[in-house]
């Protein structure tokens, strides 16, 4: 890299650059700003395409230098903790880059900032580049993704979106939505695959970190230390993972057993409903030490967590701690470990509900067709009850490390991809047992 840094032409198009980047229309200032969704999205592209000659001979010399390159991490906190963590155990377990030296240059972003001052020291073989002029002189060769010099580490549900679509994320940079244009099967290879090594080897997100002084002041001064700790988090507006939000009333059963025994904090980055505030120990969600790094600490540091359909379940499972997955629809892609137990939102037409089948059958046809269909279904989100029996039997299982499935819970696993290690809640199973199945 350091040889590319010293080429007149790199020192050109760099000095235009940061000639724009400072000019008035300041082009570059934002990772979201329209030029650059531009370049990513059409100029780029069009580039890899039609006009890739001039990086042919680049590539070559690449390849020939035994450099590899890690591409299509997106800035979320689930894409991060899983597609890092999933080039990590690609890298340790198939052994097919030893070595080689292998690169991530990648857009100026906090997440991405967080991973590399955390991690790229238990990763050695790993250089970490955060550079945006780098990241687009380059990116045509990472969108090329030749397999001898690519790794793409990419597992978004965006990444299959086509051209003539108009879903939000084709006005969002490559770092947010993603950017091969995948088919549905090779989506569906790649979880696949995933799925079997997922827990063969511990995340680099379990390795040993330091813990910053301003989580640990408040863990000292806000925490009971001779109580476990209970994560409680709950989504406030409408996602790719959650159809309809979840009524704050639900948790109150649940918030009442909990802070008799349990710390709860409330965490991620939404408000905490005032009707919490009686059980909530700490509100770290709207504090100002909420931060990605102190995320990972933080569950690191918890006992269980009730998570409303966000990708703070990879990050969670990724540091072993067990979790509560609640009023989510992304049923065919269940890696999560044995520790964790699901509920998901139901579909209804009418007053029938969708069965199991209808609903992985759904979630297939939205990503190949990059729509929301669960828009034109009522959704049927967990009871108050539903989650109290929910947490009673994650609890029970954990604490006795019953962690064998029953009849119900094969008979739902049996219907999606293979390597399934964790389980929708029994109890939830058996309720709806004449109406799914």
């Amino acid at each position: 890299m350091n040889k590319i840094k010293k080429l007149y032409l790199y020192k050109f198009l760099r000095n235009i650059y940061y000639s724009l980047r400072s000019s008035k229309f300041n082009f570059f200032y934002n990772d979201e700003n329209y030029f650059s969704i531009l370049y990513e999205k059409i100029i780029c592209p069009f580039i890899t395409k039609f006009l890739y000659y001039p990086y042919i001979p680049i590539e070559k010399i690449l390849i020939k230098k035994k450099k590899f390159f890690l591409f299509n991490i997106s800035a979320g906190t689930g894409h991060v903790a899983k597609e890092f963590d999933a080039f990590y155990k690609y890298y340790h377990l198939r052994k097919k880059l030893k070595n080689r030296k292998i690169y991530w240059i990648t857009k100026n972003h906090y997440l991405f900032k967080t991973v590399k001052k955390k991690y790229e020291i238990h990763f050695p073989e790993l250089k970490i580049i955060i550079n945006n002029f780098l990241y687009y002189l380059l990116l045509p060769i990472f969108m090329k993704n030749n397999v001898r010099l690519i790794y793409d580490s990419g597992f978004g549900l965006s990444l299959n979106i086509k051209y003539k679509n108009k879903a939000k994320t084709l006005n969002r940079g490559v770092i947010y939505a993603g950017n091969k244009f995948r088919s549905l099967s090779g989506f569906t290879r790649k979880q696949a695959y995933y799925s079997k090594c997922a827990h063969k080897l511990d995340s680099i997100f379990y390795q040993k970190t330091l813990i910053s002084s301003e989580l640990k002041k408040i863990i000292n001064d806000k925490i009971d230390s001779s109580k476990k700790t209970v994560l409680i988090h709950l989504k406030e507006i409408e996602t790719n993972q959650v159809a309809k939000l979840t009524d704050p009333v639900t948790y109150l059963l649940t918030l009442k057993y909990l802070s008799k025994k349990y710390n709860l904090i409330f965490v991620g980055r939404e408000s905490m409903p005032k009707i919490f505030e009686d059980y909530i120990d700490f509100n770290y969600s709207e504090s100002n030490i909420a931060t990605f790094d102190n995320d990972i600490e933080l569950f690191k540091f918890a006992d269980f967590a009730i998570i409303n359909g966000s990708g703070l379940a990879l990050l969670s499972d990724k540091v072993k701690t067990p979790f509560l997955l609640i009023n989510y629809w992304h049923l065919p892609f269940q890696y999560f470990s044995k520790l964790n137990l699901l509920c998901p939102s139901l579909m209804m037409t009418g007053k029938k509900y969708l069965s199991f089948k209808d609903m992985i059958r759904l979630r297939f046809q939205n990503i190949e067709n990059n729509c929301q269909d669960f828009k034109k279904y009522q959704i049927r989100n967990l009871s108050e009850s539903d989650i109290y029996e929910a947490f009673i039997e994650l609890e029970n299982k954990n604490l006795n490390q019953d962690f064998e499935f029953s009849d119900l819970q094969k008979k739902f696993n049996n219907l999606l991809i293979p390597s399934i290690e964790c389980a929708v809640s029994d109890k939830f199973l058996t309720k709806f047992e004449k109406y799914l199945f």
